[in-house]
């Protein structure tokens, strides 16, 4: 059976309708679903010997095929094409005949006949992801059935075009993936508004007339958020025929939209016949100017903005391209928690309900042209602008045009988008690294802005210091596995914002591109290395990155280390908004305590943010503490803006380290005994090793704990983090190992490079404690003081050579099997890298055993991994718990073994591979796609230098 939409009711509710004032405004029927979460079933056919194919049956509109049981999966660099034919009924009233339908499609994979009651709707449309249409009033039946049928096909016949649609490392899909829907409009209409609303109030009106009859007229009227007229309407005489009919006005009062102030309005545009109104439009629109200013930046309503941008594709796991409007305003809400104000659309022009959440809740956005590294072919490339210009023209938040991705911009496209688009938004190119400009870019004069993609820090040092033209990196630090987008953002923000030529950065990407695959039982598959790049997962969670560009982002920054001897409540604080003043804002201040098991608000407060203007101007917040502050063990500060959104939270301590480390290992009652190098601490039997001092094992309660064997030095002097051709496997095998017990092993060379000698050990009565001391030839010591209450603490000192390491400190063994979680005072709750430190808030944190892989395995927070700023940290264990404690500042705490993928390329990192517990004075940076982390600056340099001694106390409790 044919699957049919009974539109008849629908049409005579409209036909009643058409009967009052409200009939000249356009009515749209969707044969469709608006979106995955209400599509409709049509009968569908996927072709012989493919997935599914052969036999007609029903599949869900909008949606991929892929997604729907049908067709292959593959990415642009592997091409496995389908075809497919759809068919539906629909109905129509017949009170709709006299009026003009309209077939509309939001976006079809790639190549798209269709047929109305067995009739060519029109010629063959190609181009997967732009909206077109078919005027279809001479083939429907009005109070009949109606058969669509629709071809679709996942290549073009244009050969260029499939290149630049469908070559990409990223997934490729097939079908009706947008909503299919009929407007139905007056025989003479308005086929499409634009507008230009300014920072100046004034107010431009391009209104795009069908079969204009002599004598029309066109009348525009400017509405508030209420649907209130707002002064007088704007009157002009029609164009005739298809013409286009201009019509302005000033509102020197209209509120501008922007980032921080989406203020909207809508503009209501009728076609009047002896001044009788025969069709309306009404759009919705913000009054705002983004410029391109040479030398100078971006701006937004005249103030200087900097983009903290990510790319976007659209996705979800389950449904591929097809994308619903709540999946839209969740993205942009969860961006603007991270504090991005900016999303680069990337590869085609997404769904209109992106941009309208990006309207709504403060968002800058762009669009672009499909063409990845081959350029979108002239024709149909004009047709393609052209569609994807006027769907979207009228969203304030969308202020660039993007004219293809990589090598894939067409120099003879790039002044196409000005004719449809009254605005005339900046039109960018983005382009690969390893061109010195981007190829043909001269055509767009000093507008033209320096898009160039993952530079290196001394490319962007190069390109920011010279020239006027603005340099805003399409894809700047790529977010493969952990580097995640936060490694080295800081150092880059810093480059760009001091430079007036600094436009502003997107980091590559968004969301991991991972499908969960029909044809694999449901697994989840990012393509291998295509396309695990986002800073959060598939289903948007968040991973180790997410932290750290809330931080970098922030429109309000506080430079302040630590609560100091002296301090009085004032926090220096710094405004980077464009328009909001500190004032406008709030700030909440707690007092904290805490334990293992919980965080305690011990006082609160609020109080409105000082006067403090935009644009970086700097100030002091004073907080009103109680005079009992500094009884308490932390102060936390949130910065909550004019929407009452939480921006940013500190969380300094108060109570000093060895205070908190006090409480934490007191010593407990009882007493300690001795068997020489096998001491007794209440239940707990630690023993050591006679020759070297070292801990050997702990059994607690009669059951051994997986923990022992330390400390040993773990050093690592590698070469690998800064090759540039250390890739995939190869990479993995030469990851450095650990310098042992007496000697460190140059990976490179083989030879021992720090003998320490032999050591002789001891054991001794020293007080109600009993000491384990051990020495090398070279001086080096380690000191283990066993008290009272399981109590034990380590005092080393290392005679380690002066040199330059990936990564340094000590280390134990710890079992990874029986270890079920962690909690923990100190920084989280993500893991850092030399060159990813900034996020991390102090606190109390906890979390459960993973043993997840960023962008593969998406098991999160990551558990393993190296954490900052720690005091203690309690180790859950299928026998036992223990805690460690890091009695010295500037330390890292290190757990485990993280695991990388095996193609990483260079997102790469320096760590042990035996042990499992580790004190770390160097940790490794971390690298990215596609530059190893030695080509990110000196901050994220694979080797740090160190001149020793080793040397630190480490607190343990059993």
């Amino acid at each position: 059976m044919r699957k049919r939409i009974n539109l008849m009711y629908m049409a005579a509710a409209a036909s009643v309708m058409i009967s009052a004032a409200s009939a000249v405004e356009t009515k749209t029927i969707y044969l469709s679903g608006e979106g995955p979460e209400n599509a409709v079933p049509w009968q569908f056919l996927m072709e012989e010997g493919a997935r599914g194919g052969g036999v007609w049956s029903t599949i869900r509109v909008p949606s991929c095929w892929q997604q729907e049981g049908f067709g292959t999966y593959y990415t642009g660099q592997d091409q496995h094409p389908n075809k497919a034919e759809y068919k539906v009924e629909f109905s129509l009233g017949p009170d709709l005949k006299g009026q003009r339908v309209l077939l509309v499609f939001d976006g079809v994979m790639v190549m798209t006949d269709v047929k109305v009651n067995g009739k060519s709707a029109g010629p063959t449309h190609h181009g997967g992801y732009y909206r077109f249409s078919y005027d279809i009033t001479d083939k429907v039946n009005f109070g009949k059935s109606n058969l669509l049928e629709v071809a679709v096909d996942e290549v073009s016949s244009n050969a260029r075009l499939t290149k630049a649609e469908r070559r990409g490392d990223y997934w490729m899909f097939g079908g009706i993936f947008r909503p299919v829907f009929l407007k139905i409009v007056p025989q003479e209409y308005l086929q499409k508004v634009a507008v230009n609303g300014t920072m100046d109030g004034l107010l431009e009106v391009q209104a795009y007339g069908k079969n204009i009859a002599e004598g029309d007229s066109v009348r525009a009227q400017l509405l508030d958020p209420d649907g209130q007229p707002v002064g007088k309407p704007m009157m002009a005489a029609a164009v005739q025929g298809d013409g286009v009919t201009k019509l302005s006005a000033t509102f020197p009062d209209a509120k501008l939209w922007s980032t921080e102030y989406p203020n909207l309005y809508h503009v209501r545009v009728e076609l009047l016949n002896n001044n009788a109104v025969v069709h309306s439009e009404t759009e919705r629109f913000g009054f705002r100017t983004f410029e391109v200013r040479p030398g100078k930046g971006f701006f937004l309503n005249g103030q200087r903005v900097i983009l903290n941008g990510v790319a976007r594709h659209c996705f979800w796991p389950t449904t591929g391209r097809t994308v619903s409007r709540a999946q839209s305003f969740a993205d942009v809400k969860l961006a603007r928690e991270m504090n991005i104000n900016f999303f680069r659309c990337v590869h085609y022009p997404p769904d209109s309900h992106f941009y309208d959440a990006c309207d709504e809740l403060g968002m800058i956005a762009s669009s672009e042209l499909s063409g990845w590294v081959s350029p979108m072919p002239t024709e149909p490339g004009k047709e393609l602008v052209r569609a994807m210009v006027q769907k979207d023209v009228n969203h304030p938040s969308l202020v660039i045009w993007s004219n293809g991705n990589h090598a894939g911009g067409n120099p003879k496209l790039s002044v196409e988008y000005h004719k449809w688009d009254p605005q005339e938004r900046p039109v960018v190119w983005n382009h690969m690294r390893k061109h010195p400009k981007v190829p043909g870019v001269d055509v767009l004069g000093d507008q033209a802005v320096d898009t160039r993609f993952y530079p290196s820090y001394g490319d962007l040092v190069k390109r920011l210091g010279g020239g006027t033209h603005v340099v805003m990196s399409g894809e700047t630090i790529h977010a493969m596995y952990d580097g995640g987008g936060g490694a080295n953002l800081a150092e880059y923000m810093r480059l760009i914002r001091q430079s007036p030529v600094g436009g502003g950065l997107a980091i590559w990407a968004w969301a991991d591109g991972a499908i969960v695959r029909t044809d694999q039982d449901g697994v989840l598959d990012a393509a291998g290395n295509q396309d695990p790049d986002g800073i959060v997962g598939p289903y948007r969670q968040k991973e180790g990155s997410c932290a750290t560009v809330r931080e970098v982002f922030s429109p309000v920054r506080i430079d302040f280390e630590k609560i100091a001897d002296g301090f009085d409540g004032r926090i220096p604080v710094s405004n980077h908004y464009l328009f909001t003043s500190l004032d406008q804002c709030a700030f909440e201040w707690q007092l904290l305590n805490f334990s293992e098991d919980q965080e305690q608000i011990v006082t609160a407060g609020k109080l409105a943010g000082p006067a403090v203007a935009p644009g970086g101007a700097s100030g002091t917040l004073k907080l009103p503490l109680p005079s009992t502050w500094q009884a308490t063990e932390a102060l936390r500060l949130k910065a909550i803006n004019h929407r009452g959104e939480e921006i940013m939270s500190w969380t300094w301590p108060i109570e000093s380290r060895k205070a908190t480390l006090a409480k934490t290992f007191p010593e407990g009652v009882g007493s300690v005994s001795a068997n020489t190098f096998e001491v007794t601490s209440g239940d707990t039997v630690f023993s050591f090793d006679p020759e070297r001092g070292t801990l050997k094992s702990v059994v607690k309660g009669g059951k051994a704990l997986p923990f022992g064997n330390g400390p040993h030095i773990y050093a690592a002097k590698d070469k690998i983090l800064e090759k540039a051709d250390g890739r995939s496997t190869a990479a993995k095998k030469a990851l450095p190992d650990f310098l042992n017990v007496d000697r460190a092993i140059s990976v490179k060379t083989g030879k021992v490079k720090m003998p320490l000698g032999n050591w002789s050990a001891r054991s001794f009565a020293e007080d109600k404690n009993q000491v384990i001391a051990a020495q090398s030839e070279n001086g080096s010591k380690i000191r283990w003081t066993v008290k009272p209450g399981g109590i034990l603490q380590l005092d080393y000192d290392y005679m380690v050579p002066a040199d330059q390491y990936n990564y340094l400190g000590i280390g134990f063994d710890l079992d990874e099997a029986p270890v079920k979680g962690k909690t923990w005072l100190g920084g989280g709750l993500a893991r850092v890298w030399k060159n990813r430190l900034e996020g991390p808030e102090y606190g109390r944190w906890s979390n459960g055993y993973n043993d997840g892989i960023p962008g593969e395995v998406w098991e999160l927070p990551a558990f393993k991994g190296i954490f900052k700023d720690v005091r203690w940290m309690r180790i859950d264990t299928v026998s036992g718990s223990f805690t460690v404690g890091l009695a010295d500042e500037d330390r890292f705490l290190g757990v485990l073994r993280p695991k990388n993928s095996d193609i990483a390329v260079h997102a790469l990192w320096s760590y042990p591979k035996t042990g499992g517990l580790y004190v770390f004075d160097i940790i490794s940076p971390v690298g990215s796609k596609w530059r190893p982390a030695k080509e990110f600056g000196p901050k994220a340099n694979p080797l740090t230098a160190f001149e020793g001694p080793l040397k630190g106390s480490v607190l343990f409790r059993f």
